[in-house]
């Protein structure tokens, strides 16, 4: 009875010793030969858990020096440091909370270093724990307020580029030895998608040109209704004659062609009218006619200079040449508000798998 009292409280004894010798067994982490590359590092991460000791075990293979390794709490307390790294054994540190730690290995040679590397936990407790480091996704949404600009509308606005502009072009053989050509310039305003022109020789075509205005301004509610602006215009904008804004707009005339002189034009650019002027015919025009009374609608846009090239072949009457000019134009009005975005900025984040 006595032996048996005495073996069991031996055994009482050493309980302790056991349990403690049993907490005290190091569980290997990581174990690995790595390559740190020229000017680079090495970046990995494992969890440990309060009242934990962390064992590493660091050795260059060849004897060179890493510039330094690291081990840090994330995401940037750092807990160790040793510069100028050819070995460490048995480096021990106390884990103070579970969290996840940041092993970083830096090289700042020219050549790539190899290292064997081990690390160790001797357990806090008989608990389970798992060290491996899982990475999530993480969205963080900012919002913020910002100006910008918005089409307030588009406006068809009808502008006379040349309202009325009077040319004398004299005959074949005028006595004061001017040619019978003549040219007149114009210049398109920006943002112009189709326009009209008129040309009308003496008295009886102006009288033409009255009438065909009269008419026009009997068509004004008609060209100004939605279905007749220019695509996303809001309103239209009549400046000046009616007769060429429905002509420019609509391609719609209200002219009658009078009896009178007949004047040849053609409209191009500088080139050609040059060519012109030195008495040849122009090689390219955007469109030519001949009569009393000529008129017109043009799509497009030209850039630059144009120009109205004008020649008399009466070989004793000079003409005098009314032009007229409007431009379809669609201007765009602008304005500023503030308006609420936001960005999304997104970021791996560390977490303890399992546990």
């Amino acid at each position: 009875m006595k032996t048996l009292l005495l073996i069991v409280l031996t055994l009482v004894s050493l309980l302790p010793t056991i349990s403690k010798a049993q907490k005290s067994t190091p569980l290997v982490v990581f174990e690995s030969t790595l390559k740190v590359s020229a000017m680079g590092e090495e970046v990995f991460y494992y969890g440990f858990k309060a009242g934990d000791q962390l064992l590493i075990d660091l050795e260059e293979v060849k004897g060179k020096e890493l510039k330094e390794f690291e081990v840090s709490e994330y995401p940037s307390s750092s807990k160790f440091m040793d510069y100028k790294t050819k070995k460490i054994t048995g480096k021990t540190i106390q884990i103070q909370s579970t969290a996840i730690y940041k092993f970083r290995l830096s090289n700042s040679s020219i050549s790539g270093r190899i290292c064997k590397i081990k690390l160790q936990r001797i357990p806090a407790d008989n608990q389970s724990f798992n060290s491996t480091v899982n990475w999530k996704i993480k969205y963080d949404t900012t919002f913020y307020n910002e100006n910008e600009k918005y089409l307030v509308a588009r406006d068809t606005i009808i502008e006379n580029t040349i309202p009325q502009h009077v040319e004398r072009v004299f005959s074949k053989t005028a006595i004061n030895g001017k040619p019978n050509r003549s040219t007149v310039s114009f210049a398109l305003p920006a943002g112009t998608i189709s326009w009209s022109y008129y040309l009308g020789v003496g008295k009886d075509a102006e009288d033409c040109y009255r009438k065909a205005e009269e008419k026009a301004k009997t068509m004004k509610s008609t060209l100004t209704t939605a279905a007749n602006l220019a695509d996303g215009a809001s309103k239209l904008i009549p400046n000046g004659s009616m007769a060429m804004a429905a002509l420019a707009l609509r391609g719609i005339s209200a002219f009658t062609i009078p009896q009178a002189d007949n004047v040849q034009f053609y409209i191009t650019d500088l080139a050609n009218t040059q060519l012109f002027v030195n008495g040849q015919t122009p090689s390219t025009v955007f469109t030519y006619g001949n009569g009393p009374l000529c008129y017109g609608q043009m799509k497009g846009m030209i850039n630059g200079q144009a120009y109205f090239c004008l020649l008399n072949d009466n070989i004793r009457e000079g003409i005098d040449v009314t032009i007229r000019l409007s431009a379809v134009v669609v201007r765009e009005r602008w304005a500023e508000r503030t308006v609420k975005k936001f960005r999304v900025a997104t970021s791996q984040q560390p977490f303890l798998a399992g546990n």
